[in-house]
């Protein structure tokens, strides 16, 4: 056992003692662990929306659509007027309120709700049909369900659309959008569009001045960033320089992976699970409860749910059971959260979720070409897009599972973010989108910690986005005594520091 591990396993042996309690506040403050003392962020929660306070499956989705439809209907007018003039101006539009109300001939601009028709997309009836079974039904489709015989329709509470021509593409839309389209109605009853534009950068809230801020896996790079957020690497500038400005940490998400088939298909005709299978589907859980433990005692802490973690299917998912996480949970310092997550630390207001949507709509998009090597990211261009949508689930409830909404669309942005984020993506990429008004928000893609290695970190400040790169190496070779050190790397990206990378040695 490591000098580390053993450190983790002694500080979980029993409640957090009376110097385990003053290591970090419920305001966040740090003890002297630290050569100099953690930087202390405002924090005020503000994802009370996502909360499911009473379930009832009984009401349709449509509600969901309805109300998503009426809190966007006005920005996406202001955004139509501003496009392409408003209506009786000299060159401008006629704007029509209903679907059902436009003649044929003549041009309109309606705003509705998008309904992508895809023969590809998987449906549940035709698996039935096929007699494939239930088992077969609810596995998750991988790939991309895109194909050249895919239809737009435009909806509103009168009716609907199809909609085509050279002002609209099919492949880079996706259910749910609610936008404004300009174009002629044929005889056919067909609207061919000249062009379309979403809400556009939802509206900034001012904000105020702030203090600066900097499974299956490898257990060493788990221990690594552990131990870097606690300030336990590096010397005395180091730990002055980022770990002491680390005012929180938001975990995004997909923090256990998710147990086998084959290892939750029981033995025997029972199908029970015996001790042993019981203790490895378990054995996630309690080494995440150690981590975020090791974590909260460090530093404030946001834990997010994700796909893989056990929680609620359905978007919002609701906070983390504290009694999956006993030990961290009794740290003040630990925020167990939903996923969307939405809070305001210091000065700047965070909205984001474990990656679900970006995924969803990878599925029911056609991926760029690879040719373009300057080409943004796709997870970064869909993460765009959805804040010029206003709309952080788009493709929900059409083909990503969420609650059925009567009151509300709790998923529309109207305020547009600081720092827009979403977990669990192939890779860091981050930009900054400027609204019409001058306000910059921050758009991040956190890479997933388990197959990256890699950790965001944002400054509340200037909101310049450095990649943290955690690697080990087996044998040695790194140039610090203690086996681990930080060092500046080539920058990531045009849009935000230079990459930092922690790196540790492992003896043969």
């Amino acid at each position: 056992m490591t000098a580390e591990s053993e450190r983790g396993a002694d500080m979980l042996m029993s409640p957090p003692s009376s110097i385990d309690a003053t290591a970090v506040g419920a305001d966040g403050a740090r003890g002297d662990e630290l050569g100099a003392p953690r930087v202390e962020l405002a924090y005020e929660p503000r994802y009370q929306r996502f909360i499911v306070k009473k379930k009832s499956f009984t009401q349709q989705f449509s509600h969901v659509y309805n109300k998503r439809l009426l809190a966007l209907k006005g920005a996406v007018r202001q955004a139509a007027e501003k496009r392409w003039g408003k209506e009786g101006e000299g060159g401008g539009v006629k704007f029509v309120d209903r679907l059902v109300n436009m003649r044929e001939g003549d041009e309109w601009v309606v705003i509705g709700t998008t309904y992508k028709a895809m023969k590809l997309r998987p449906s549940i009836l035709n698996e039935f049909r096929e007699d494939r079974g239930i088992s077969m039904a609810v596995v998750a489709p991988v790939g991309s369900f895109t194909s050249e015989d895919d239809s737009l329709v435009l909806e509103d509470e009168s009716g609907r659309v199809s909609i085509s021509g050279p002002g609209i593409q099919s492949s880079s839309l996706v259910s749910g959008l609610v936008i404004a389209v300009k174009g002629t109605v044929t005889a056919s009853g067909e609207m061919l569009v000249d062009d379309w534009c979403p809400a556009g950068i939802p509206p900034p809230v001012p904000p105020s001045p702030s203090k600066k801020v900097g499974g299956r896996h490898d257990p060493l790079l788990v221990s690594l960033l552990v131990d870097f957020v606690a300030g336990y690497l590096g010397g005395v500038e180091d730990q002055e320089g980022t770990s002491a400005r680390i005012g929180r940490v938001i975990v995004c998400g997909d923090s256990v992976a998710a147990p086998s088939a084959e290892l939750l298909s029981g033995t025997g005709p029972s199908k029970r699970l015996n001790a042993e299978q019981q203790r490895l589907v378990a054995s996630p859980m309690k080494e995440l409860d150690t981590i975020l433990a090791l974590l909260a005692a460090a530093a404030p802490v946001d834990v997010m749910p994700g796909e893989s973690d056990p929680a609620n299917y359905t978007l919002p998912q609701q906070p983390l059971h504290p009694c999956l996480l006993r030990n961290a949970s009794r740290f003040g310092a630990l925020k167990r959260v939903t996923n969307p997550h939405e809070a305001k630390i210091g000065e700047r207001v965070f909205l984001g979720s474990s990656g679900q949507p970006l995924l969803d709509m990878a599925r029911y998009t056609t991926p760029e070409a690879e040719a373009d090597k300057d080409a943004k990211p796709a997870c970064l261009r869909r993460l765009e897009e959805m804040l010029k949508w206003r709309h952080m689930a788009p493709t929900a409830p059409e083909t990503l599972g969420c609650y059925p909404f009567v009151t509300e669309d709790p998923f529309v942005v109207e305020e547009c973010p600081d720092i827009f984020f979403a977990g669990n993506q192939p890779q860091f990429a981050t930009s900054i989108l400027e609204g019409a008004d001058g306000h910059k928000g921050r758009v991040v893609c956190v890479p997933a910690f388990a197959a990256t290695g890699q950790a965001a970190l944002l400054n509340l400040e200037s909101l310049e986005c450095t990649p943290l790169n955690f690697s080990s190496t087996v044998g040695g070779g790194v140039d610090d005594a203690d086996g681990g050190g930080v060092k500046t790397a080539a920058p990531a990206d045009d849009n935000s520091s230079p990459a930092m990378e922690v790196e540790a040695a492992a003896a043969d």
